[in-house]
C-alpha cells in the first residue's frame, strides 16, 4: 500500500467545535473494510449494551491498524485539534469499526459518547441514508469525503445519530478518547 494517511494535515472547522481533518487515503479506507470483512466478526460492543450495533474492535482484533491510526492520531493530529478546542486530548482508548446494512444495523438513535472527545471516519459512500448528524450543531457527514476525519466534544454538547439507511453498506471508523486526568485541582 503506498499511502495511508494524508502527508499535508488540513483542519477546518466545520460547524460549532466540530473539526474534519484529511487523515486517511480512500485507498486505506478501503484496505480497513477489506480487513474488517475478511474477520466477519460483526457484534454489538461491550460498552454498547444500549444499543445493537455492529463493531469489530480495532485493539482486540485488528491490533496492527489499532496501533497505526492511533500514532498517527497522537503525533500528528490531536496536538492541532486539541490546541483549537482548548483541551488536551488523551489517547484513543478504543477504536472500532461499524457496519450498517440492510440486513443489519441500519440506524443509531441519538446519544451521546462515552469519550471525552469522539471521532468519526467514513470508509466508504456507495450507500444512501446512514448520515451521521448533529441536529444541536445543524450538521451531518453527508458531504464529508471518504477518509476525513471528524472530531468533537463527546459526552455532552454534541448529541448525534445515525439516520436510517436506505440502500448499500455504510462502513465507518469510531474513535473514543478518555477524560483527562484533574492534576490541578482548587480548593474553594
Amino acid at each position: 500500500m503506498k499511502e495511508s494517511f494524508y502527508k499535508h494535515l488540513e483542519v477546518t472547522e466545520v460547524a460549532p467545535y466540530i473539526f474534519k481533518v484529511k487523515f486517511l487515503t480512500p485507498e486505506f479506507c478501503r484496505y480497513i473494510m477489506k480487513a474488517c470483512n475478511g474477520l466477519n466478526t460483526w457484534a454489538p460492543a461491550e460498552q454498547d449494551k444500549d444499543f445493537f450495533t455492529q463493531d469489530i474492535n480495532f485493539k482486540e482484533e485488528l491490533p496492527t491498524l489499532f496501533k497505526s491510526i492511533s500514532t498517527h492520531l497522537i503525533d500528528r493530529v490531536f496536538p492541532v485539534v486539541g490546541d483549537r478546542m482548548s483541551a488536551e486530548i488523551e489517547d484513543p482508548y478504543t477504536i472500532f469499526a461499524i457496519k450498517y446494512s440492510m440486513e443489519g444495523q441500519r440506524s443509531l438513535p441519538l446519544h451521546r459518547d462515552e469519550s471525552y472527545v469522539s471521532g468519526s471516519i467514513k470508509l466508504n459512500e456507495d450507500y444512501e441514508g446512514a448520515d451521521l448528524v448533529f441536529p444541536e450543531q445543524g450538521f451531518t457527514n453527508k458531504d464529508i469525503e471518504v477518509g476525513d476525519l471528524l472530531l468533537w466534544p463527546g459526552s455532552i454538547t454534541h448529541p448525534h445519530a445515525c439516520d436510517y439507511l436506505m440502500s448499500g453498506e455504510k462502513y465507518s471508523l469510531t474513535i473514543w478518547t478518555p477524560y483527562p486526568e484533574l492534576t490541578n485541582q482548587r480548593n474553594y
